[in-house]
This record gives C-alpha cells, structure tokens and sequence, in this order.
C-alpha cells in the first residue's frame, strides 16, 4: 500500500510509465518526464480514469477519498465521471425507453425534436454535462421565448430522468426557472372574423377545411380532430379515448355535425389519413392556404376553442358545461372535492348548449 513517503520515493522509469498500486483500483503512475497521476481502474476491461496529478491536484488521502465516493455511487446505482454514456446516447434511450412508451405520438415526435438542439453536446458524457452548458444552448436556441421556454422544459425533463435511470446523481437545471416569462394568449376572434374564416374553410374544403370546421363545432384539440377514427363516432356521441386527450381523460362529447361528417371521404379507419396512413400532420401547408383565402390576420387554431367558450359565455351557458365541452379537468365553478365526487357526465347539458352555439354559427354565416 502506498504512503506519501513511499510516492515521492518512487523511481522515475527511464522510459514509458510505471505504475504502483494501492487499493480498490487506485494507482499511482510514473513518466519518465518525473510526472506523478493518480488513476483509477475499474470494470472487466480494467479502464484508467484519470484523477488528478500529484500532489498538484491530489494528494494521496485525496485520491483515497475521491476512490471511495466513486465505488459508493457505483453501489447506489449511480454513475459518476468514470460513466462512458454519452449526452447522445443518454437521449436517445431516453426517447426509446420513455418518450415512445409514455407519451403520446405527436408529443414524443415533439420531445424528439426538442432534443434536436442539444446535439452540440451529443459527444459529451453526461456525467460531465454541466449547467452552464445546457444554459447556453437554451439562451442561443431560438429568438422566441415559447421555443427557449419548451427546449428548456424538455431538457430539464430528460435530466431528471436521467437522475432516475442513475445515469446522473443530480440534475444540472434542478431548481432552475424557464427562461422568460409566461405571455398568455388574449387574442379572441371577432364574430365577422369568425364568419371569414368558416366561409375561407368551407371552401377550402377537404382536408384541412373540415379539420377546421370540426373544430369550430366541437371545440376539441387539433392532433384529437386529426386523430379522428369512424368507430370514434356514433349519430349520438363523439368519443375521444384517453389516449389521444391532453388530460389522458376519456372525452364524450355529442354529436351534432353528423350530417356534415356524411360529407367526408372514406379513405379509411382515419377521418383525416395521410399518405402514409397516419393521422394528417401537414399544419402549415393547410393554415397557409387558409390564410390566403380567410384573410385574417394573427389567428391560430387553438382560438377556436377560445371563441367556442367567450361565445358560450354570451350565451349564459354554465361555466362547468363548457369546461366539460372543453375538457377541462380544472376550472369552472366545480371544486376539485366536487368534481370527484359529481360525476354526472352533462351530456344533456351539452346537447343544449352546442345546440345554442350551433344557431350562433348559422346565423353569422347566413347570407346577408
């Protein structure tokens, strides 16, 4: 075993490196240039980590320490500077062991994507990462504050991950606040607004026109119209399974589009296919050519279920009925002990309520 004495004792080897051994795979290595490292040695493939040099960075009870803090986070499952995983290989298990199995399609395509800014930091060992790092990719990423805002959101969500997987025994962005702030949306759409943009998909027509026009109707989300299948539907109901909600919540909702739904193509099980067969994704393509014909500046298509809930308000419909139309597990004049124990599902309710809403849209697209 060695001692400080016994260190600076040793003979400098006239060429190449010698090494002298300690314990628990600590040793102490000589160059011929007289330069002293303390390395640890780990695993089947007997792996040199680096630890520092002697005795400019590390004297020898230093090194003992450093050695033990090592084999105890290697006990507890934790992985420390000796990991060879790399940031890039770190992300994609964590895309293929959770994001794909947890998450719903089009948000773990989203994650994906997101992950796409930390390539920069793909050859780095994860157990190296550091915040400030990670910071700097954030801050450079993007001039919009909501995409700073979700690329920091979805790294602070691998990390922690990582933290539980014991790639990482902390968290680089633990405690740590979203760059920004938090600018909500107000803008509501005017009911000649309104009028111009159904007449503009009306006319646009299949596919992207009557994803449009649903959503007008219903309220519901955009991926849940594009994600629409015929056995969802029923002349009574529109049922959106938990899979495909926002709120992994079963949505029921009633039926009375029918007879504009008899309208659709059947192209298959999907409502709005792809070419390939998968739900439509081509957003941009479709809300571009919208524009065009709509002619209404600075609208995006979550304002429908913006102007589907002022407008029921108008019409004094219950606040709870249009949270229930919207799927809102929170809000509305229900507590949270009321809606667990009220479980009236409202669908006469509805049923009234879009019906109200319905005379509301045929009159503003009337002819004049």
């Amino acid at each position: 075993m060695l001692t400080d004495l016994s260190i600076r004792s040793l003979p400098v080897p006239q060429k190449g490196v010698r090494r002298y051994w300690d314990k628990d795979g600590l040793c102490v290595q000589v160059s011929q240039g007289g330069s002293k490292t303390f390395y640890f040695v780990h695993g089947r493939r007997r792996q040199f980590v680096k630890l520092g040099r002697y005795p400019h960075d590390l004297s020898l009870s230093k090194a003992r320490d450093k050695v033990r803090d090592i084999l105890s986070k290697k006990h507890l499952g934790i992985e420390d500077d000796v990991s060879n995983v790399t940031v890039g290989a770190a992300i994609e298990n964590f895309l293929t062991k959770h994001c794909d199995l947890v998450n719903k399609p089009r948000t773990a395509n989203e994650t994906r994507r997101l992950m796409g800014y930390l390539e920069p930091l793909s050859r780095k060992k994860i157990a190296k990462l550091d915040t400030r790092s990670v910071l700097d990719i954030v801050d450079n990423a993007s001039a919009s504050v909501a995409e700073r805002r979700h690329i920091f959101a979805a790294s602070r969500t691998f990390l922690n991950w990582c933290c539980r997987e014991r790639l990482i025994s902390a968290s680089p962005l633990a405690h740590l606040k979203p760059p920004g702030l938090v600018q909500y949306r107000d803008r509501v759409l005017t009911d000649e607004e309104m009028a111009r943009i159904y007449r503009a998909a009306v006319e646009l027509g299949y596919p992207y026109g009557y994803i449009c026009l649903i959503a007008i109707h219903t309220g519901l989300r955009r991926g849940e119209v594009a994600s629409l299948r015929w056995s969802f539907i029923t002349p009574e109901a529109i049922t959106i399974p938990p899979a495909l909600t926002k709120n992994k919540r079963e949505h029921v909702i009633p039926n009375l589009i029918e007879e504009n739904l008899a309208l659709l193509p059947r192209k298959g099980e999907l409502l709005f296919p792809s070419s390939a067969g998968t739900p439509y994704s081509t957003w941009s393509d479709g809300k571009e050519a919208l524009d065009a014909l709509a002619k209404v500046p600075d609208f995006v298509f979550h304002d429908f279920r913006r102007y589907l809930s002022t407008t029921m308000a108008k019409l004094r419909v219950p606040i709870d009925v249009t949270e229930t139309i919207l799927n809102h597990v929170s809000g509305g004049s229900r507590s949270q002990i009321q809606r667990v124990y009220d479980r009236h599902d409202r669908l006469p309710e509805m049923r009234e309520a879009l019906s109200l809403y319905e005379k509301h849209l045929a009159a503003l697209i009337a002819p004049q």
